[in-house]
């Protein structure tokens, strides 16, 4: 099951009952702020297997990486916004559980895919064999 969730009035109304079968959520044009954190938080702490951040932008001095833990569970992670920096790319390896992770999908002004996968070899060692990256700015 999946969802796409674009405003905060009906991303508020979901219940753990109304995700616990959902495989991939979408977010869609919504502020990351302290009221997002904490609902994703509420409803999403144990991960999730296809997550994406689209059109999606942070306020407040809150980041991407402010939605994960050291052990986040997920497959498939999309983010497409300007406002992700390498430090929350950083920040975000440092969190998820490295070793479930296949797809990292991303675009911003700010990154390319050499800029991420220098940065993640320095940080993890050596990027997994079995982890894609994948610029969607690139031409």
């Amino acid at each position: 099951m999946e969802i796409e969730i674009c405003n905060m009035k009906d991303f508020q109304k979901l219940t753990l009952d109304d995700t616990k079968e959902l495989k991939s959520v979408t977010f869609r044009n919504m502020e990351v702020n302290g009221e997002f954190v904490d609902k994703f938080w509420e409803l999403f702490s144990s991960g999730m297997k296809v997550l994406s951040f689209e059109d999606c932008w942070t306020v407040d001095n809150y980041s991407f990486s402010d939605l994960f833990d050291g052990d986040y569970s997920v497959r498939r992670l999309v983010i497409k916004s300007n406002d992700l920096t390498i430090d929350d790319v950083d920040s975000i390896f440092s969190l998820v559980y490295p070793y479930l992770i296949r797809q990292f999908v991303f675009s911003s002004n700010q990154l390319n895919a050499d800029i991420v996968k220098n940065s993640l070899m320095k940080k993890l060692g050596s990027c997994s064999p079995e982890l894609e990256i994948l610029d969607t700015n690139s031409k």
